[in-house]
């Protein structure tokens, strides 16, 4: 199978009832700088706040959307419409 269909199968296996809640405003912020590049480091000097303040919404973000870790994050939230391809392209 090609890669498409491998993806587009990855999608159909996400149970969206996993999706415990829509992310606050900042969280959803934080994931979208990630789906940009930027390290969390990164983020919190952009956002002027500690690196601990962008992990600890890591953590609750990851448990909103029922994420293994931060790259699992950032696609369910591609997968439940919390921000699309083009708000990581910049186009919105």
């Amino acid at each position: 199978s090609t890669d498409r269909d491998d993806r587009a199968e990855a999608v159909r296996m996400v149970d969206v009832s996993d999706h415990m809640r829509t992310l606050h405003p900042t969280e959803r912020k934080y994931l979208l700088d990630t789906a940009r590049g930027l390290t969390a480091q990164q983020t919190a000097r952009k956002h002027h706040v500690s690196i601990n303040t962008v992990q600890a919404s890591f953590k609750t973000s990851k448990k909103a959307l029922g994420a293994i870790n931060i790259t699992h994050a950032v696609a369910l939230c591609l997968v439940f419409g919390e921000f699309t391809h083009d708000d990581v392209r910049g186009r919105t």
